[in-house]
């Protein structure tokens, strides 16, 4: 299994939180495209209407600003450049590991500690009380 997260906020508070747990991927670069694409519908969902993506694998960020230099990955950048196109602002940009912890350590638990079910909740995740406030601080 693989495992993504994502954390939406608002001026630094945290809004909802998430985490996905979906099949394993050939590469990083495809589970990365793979999350970003669920991230984004789920962003719909809850009817977000500027969002910007912060992403700490810049081939990640690199295939979204530059989708034809990977065509591999075509289908999925063609689905995720027609969802951002949907909202009012969609940015995607790079940003340091220590800035992500939060979604990080959420995304790990799919595979430590096999937690398989996916999740969209309210608010910041209750257990990192603390490091959402220091996180929105980098």
């Amino acid at each position: 299994m693989c495992g993504g997260a994502w954390i939406v906020r608002d001026i630094g508070q945290a809004k909802h939180h998430a985490r996905d747990a979906f099949t394993p991927i050939q590469d990083r670069t495809g589970a990365e495209l793979r999350c970003i694409l669920r991230s984004l519908k789920a962003f719909q969902d809850i009817h977000v209407s500027k969002v910007i993506i912060e992403l700490e694998y810049p081939a990640a960020v690199n295939a979204v600003l530059q989708p034809s230099k990977w065509p591999f990955y075509r289908n999925w950048l063609a689905q995720i450049h027609e969802i951002a196109g949907a909202f009012e602002s969609c940015t995607f940009r790079h940003i340091a590991t220590n800035a992500n912890l939060i979604a990080r350590s959420i995304s790990r638990s799919v595979i430590q500690e096999r937690m398989f079910q996916s999740y969209i909740a309210l608010g910041e995740p209750s257990w990192f009380h603390n490091q959402v406030f220091e996180e929105s601080k980098v």
